[in-house]
């Protein structure tokens, strides 16, 4: 009885060591592509000799490939003192630009007084953002968008001059 078993056993072996060296190739050949480049009117320097390109695939910085992940940030909505904080945050989370809003109504509360202090100040929010190399988009508008309340009353205020 234990001859029939390694018997068995052996030729289960055998058969399964044949048939596992069997190879198998696929083949998936890669298209070439084809990037454009200066037909989207996008990009620029800046008088540091920094630059931004865009093609049919990406966008480069100096250069260098990039795919930016953003995350919008209203820095008035947060005391001054967590700013940084956040930023962090945001960069540790993979986040490589920073789109804010300047709710105009916040900041020229009354015609021709403008405020850029304490939780407003945009100087130094912009400041903290290159301190860890987080590129801002600043977006200007008069409309909140209906954010808050708050905001669209004094938005409304300034909207109908």
């Amino acid at each position: 009885m234990k001859k029939k078993i390694y018997a068995a056993l052996a030729f289960a072996l055998y058969a399964t060591t044949f048939h596992a060296q069997q190879i198998y190739e696929l083949s998936a050949p890669a298209k070439e592509k084809t990037i454009y480049t200066g037909h989207l009117k996008m990009g620029g320097s800046n008088p540091s000799g920094g630059n931004i390109s865009v093609n049919s695939y990406y966008m480069s910085i100096d250069g260098k490939p990039v795919i930016p992940v953003m995350g919008e940030f209203h820095f008035t909505r947060y005391p001054r003192a967590q700013w940084e904080q956040e930023i962090v945050k945001m960069k540790a989370g993979g986040v490589n630009v920073l789109p804010t809003y300047i709710f105009w109504g916040l900041h020229e509360e009354e015609e021709g007084k403008f405020c850029w202090s304490g939780n407003k100040d945009l100087r130094h929010f912009i400041e903290l953002c290159k301190k860890h190399d987080m590129p801002v988009i600043v977006r200007i508008g008069r409309i909140a968008r209906s954010h808050t309340p708050a905001a669209r009353c004094t938005v409304s205020k300034s909207a109908n001059r």
